[in-house]
């Protein structure tokens, strides 16, 4: 699902409400850039991931290129992939479709 203009204000009316979310962004420029740390993986098909905590955003890099960034992840999320056997099958069953994402860059050529 792309990250557009009603989905933005959907999704920051759910952080806003969350008494756990310190910072307030101002625009939705700020969610796509505030900087994430990520680390390297062992997968297949991740390459690396990275958790922001207070905004619970979750960024993932795929071996393919691909940066996504998916929103209010609960901290146990990710945990849960950080400690798992398979990242692929892991974000397949627990990511994949459960929360709203956006893609931050394209396939490497």
């Amino acid at each position: 699902m792309r990250l557009d203009r009603r989905n933005f204000f959907r999704l920051a009316a759910g952080w806003l409400a969350a008494p756990n979310i310190v910072p307030r962004l101002e625009a939705k420029d700020d969610l796509l850039t505030v900087p994430i740390r990520r680390e390297a993986v062992e997968s297949t098909s991740i390459a690396s991931i990275g958790f922001h905590a207070e905004l619970r955003i979750l960024e993932i890099e795929f071996r393919s290129g691909a940066l996504y960034r998916y929103f209010a992840v609960p901290l146990s999320i990710f945990e849960g992939m950080q400690k798992a056997e398979s990242k692929g099958r892991y974000f397949s069953q627990k990511i994949r479709g459960q929360f709203e994402f956006h893609r931050l860059s394209d396939v490497k050529p």
